[in-house]
């Protein structure tokens, strides 16, 4: 069923604010191409990207696939899409299927899209904390002392701690990779007897995630029912 605009921010606000900027991402790249289309013409606008220019955007095939289902099974702005193999004249790429009637719709949320984010970032700025794509590298964990370490900005994570053990697990994790909480918990009980329920854990993933929102405005892990990964 599509979601209609009016409930657009509240179905938004389910995703962390990396998603909503690659989905604004996506969203401005069709929507370029849209303006070169003949609208007006077809019950459809076809149009066709190279993987090139998401490339640039530095969105993955897989955030490609991820956003333009989301647009095609949540918001209905998407008919369809392909992928487009490499030709003469067009490099390797994706086809977006847009039914004309949905153009309106389309724009109006991409408008909504755009100002959450500003308005997200200008928060975060008056709160007088660093927007993440302004801190260079990736996030680290040091065991001793225990604390993540994101550019020059520290969080300290209490030591000996279900906190501790998650940074432990899933910061020797691939990015992306997801990690049972049943590792986690084994890793803080030290042996077999899995005294930690995945309550815990879970709580203790949401803490961290907490306390890195609070110093950098973005979290860091994602959670999977009873699962959790890296995203960031």
């Amino acid at each position: 069923m599509k979601i209609e605009i009016e409930d657009s921010l509240n179905h938004l606000n389910s995703y962390p604010e990396l998603a909503k900027e690659k989905l604004l991402k996506v969203f401005s790249l069709i929507e370029s191409e849209i303006y070169l289309s003949p609208a007006d013409v077809y019950e459809t606008v076809e149009i066709g990207i190279e993987s090139e220019k998401f490339y640039g955007e530095k969105l993955t095939d897989g955030d490609i696939v991820n956003i333009l289902e989301l647009m095609k099974n949540d918001f209905g702005f998407v008919e369809n899409w392909k992928r487009l193999s490499k030709t003469k004249e067009f490099g390797k790429g994706f086809g977006i299927y847009i039914p004309c009637d949905q153009l309106e719709r389309f724009r109006k949320f991409g408008k909504i899209l755009e100002e959450e984010i500003k308005k997200y970032k200008n928060n975060i700025e008056n709160k007088g904390l660093k927007i993440v794509n302004e801190i260079s590298g990736f996030p680290e964990f040091t065991e001793m002392p225990p604390q993540i370490i994101w550019g020059d900005i520290i969080i300290p994570i209490p030591p000996a701690s279900i906190q501790f053990c998650v940074c432990k697990v899933l910061f020797a994790k691939e990015l992306g990779e997801v990690v049972s909480w049943d590792e986690v918990a084994e890793e803080f009980d030290g042996d077999d007897s899995q005294e930690t329920s995945w309550r815990a854990v879970y709580d203790a993933v949401r803490l961290v995630n907490k306390k890195v929102k609070d110093k950098t405005g973005k979290i860091i892990f994602k959670t999977h029912r009873k699962s959790f990964s890296m995203i960031t």
